[in-house]
């Protein structure tokens, strides 16, 4: 993540290490081979994940849905989707109802992205 400098126009804030070790963490506890994750404008709790040993991970089917398109050097072209909260239900139908479990960050405050956001 020290490769990526936060955009304030795109409203990007990185949890801190240890806060995004623990959405990783709770993202991966209990899941197995067969989990599919998806993280939401959380570009930093995606890197967190793929920190850990590869023994601690149980899946590998996690995926960063993200607006900053810097992020599939991150993530890889078939583990990124380009999201756009003004469109949510934009993205491949590789994944669609196929998610068990999610975290979304919306990127803005305003209303109008978190409703928007929250429509999955």
């Amino acid at each position: 993540m020290k490769l990526f400098k936060e955009d304030w126009q795109l409203s990007q804030f990185w949890y801190s290490d240890e806060t995004a070790a623990i959405l990783g963490d709770a993202l991966l506890e209990g899941a197995d081979e067969n989990t599919v994750i998806a993280i939401v404008s959380a570009p930093s709790v995606y890197a967190a994940i793929q920190k850990k040993p590869i023994s601690e991970i149980p899946t590998e089917h996690i995926y960063l849905f993200e607006f900053d398109t810097r992020f599939e050097l991150l993530a890889g072209k078939d583990h990124f989707f380009f999201y756009d909260y003004n469109k949510p239900l934009e993205f491949s139908d590789k994944i669609k109802g196929k998610v068990d479990r999610l975290l979304i960050d919306p990127p803005f405050l305003n209303e109008d992205c978190q409703t928007k956001c929250m429509y999955y």
